[in-house]
Formats: C-alpha cells, structure tokens, sequence
C-alpha cells in the first residue's frame, strides 16, 4: 500500500495549472487516498508522499513507470 501513496503522490504533486502543490494539501490527498483502505500511519504517509514529490522532480513529464520490467514492456 505504499507504493499507491507514492504514486499518488507523484502524480498530484503538480497542479493542473501547472505549479506545484504544497507538501500539506499533497499529503491530505494521499491520505484521503489510502488511509481508509489500509493500515498505513502517518509517518509512512509523510514519506510517501515525499519520495513522490522528490520523483516527480526527477522525472517532471509525467511519465515515470512503476511497476515491473512487464508493465515497462507491456506500457
């Protein structure tokens, strides 16, 4: 279930006007996203959510791939 905060972390880390949102409002998304669906505390949310935002950094397009090398080959 941590891997569904990272994602969803990366990809609403920007806005659709393009800027990028605060840590904060990113944070309760991703809460809003997998708390309820799961066991996840806050600090594995926090982190969550800044490895997403780290990686949306580093690959800023959009189209990072998570997942296997098959869902790589298969996208």
């Amino acid at each position: 279930m941590h891997s569904v905060a990272i994602r969803t972390a990366y990809a609403n880390a920007i806005a659709a006007d393009g800027a990028p949102r605060k840590e904060m409002d990113l944070r309760n998304r991703v809460k809003a996203r997998v708390i309820g669906d799961c066991v996840l505390d806050s600090w594995s949310v926090h982190c969550a959510t800044r490895i997403g935002i780290t990686k949306r950094k580093l690959r800023s397009d959009g189209m990072l791939v998570f997942g296997s090398r098959a869902e790589f080959e298969r996208r």
